[in-house]
């Protein structure tokens, strides 16, 4: 976890700049928390699709949650938590196996409140991208001596943009509709098993195409 702290410095800065720039917005009748849940498709990008030249991910389901304070009226910074597996695009029995991301990020999401109950809102993330990825790996325990492994590798710094649509189906809930794309500083993290070292070797992208449901809390 050696990225946390600039994980947290960056965090501090997008604070200040989002306090800065919230100062002239309306703050009356505002929501305080915003909580969503969401889940949907993940389409793999760029080496992803063909990672490690025979391992690569096929196209597979993202499912997560949030909790956000609006320091505005339109403007909410929160964490949200994604998990995201793919299955394994290759005939070897690493097939039986997945890739996998969990992922930690810190949001800042701007509404476009009007009349209407259909609300479009855009929203970047900045975060840690923690993947455990099917690798094969030489077991020295095993016969014969190697096999596909779950590895886990270290954490890297990732950002992520959307753009979504939310629709009220109450006074303080509603559902949505979110497209994000999702990039990581993965290429070269490393992962270790029984001793010998293994790079990613390939930054992370990935679409999400998702859909949701988000509550709002402590409205005055």
């Amino acid at each position: 976890m050696k990225r946390l702290p600039l994980l947290l410095v960056l965090f501090l800065f997008a604070m200040g700049a989002v306090n800065a720039a919230a100062q002239d917005e309306e703050e009356e009748g505002r929501d305080l928390l915003e909580v969503s849940l969401f889940g949907g498709a993940s389409i793999p990008s760029g080496g992803l699709s063909n990672w490690n030249d025979t391992l690569g991910a096929k196209t597979g389901l993202g499912l997560g949650a949030g909790i956000g304070y609006f320091l505005t009226e339109r403007i909410v910074i929160g964490l949200n938590f994604t998990y995201t597996q793919y299955a394994i695009d290759t005939d070897t029995p690493a097939k039986n196996q997945h890739h996998r991301f969990f992922n930690p990020s810190l949001y800042v999401t701007r509404y476009f409140f009007g009349e209407s109950d259909w609300v479009p809102y855009i929203s970047g993330q900045v975060g840690l991208d923690n993947p455990k990825f099917s690798t094969w790996v030489l077991d020295t325990t095993g016969v014969p001596p190697g096999k596909f492994r779950e590895l886990s590798y270290d954490p890297a710094v990732s950002f992520g943009a959307s753009v979504g649509l939310f629709r009220y189906t109450s006074d303080f809930s509603g559902v949505y509709l979110e497209v994000n794309y999702h990039y990581g500083r993965t290429k070269d993290v490393e992962a270790t098993f029984q001793g010998n070292s293994f790079v990613f070797g390939e930054t992370t992208g990935m679409i999400g195409v998702y859909a949701g449901i988000r509550a709002f809390f402590g409205n005055y």
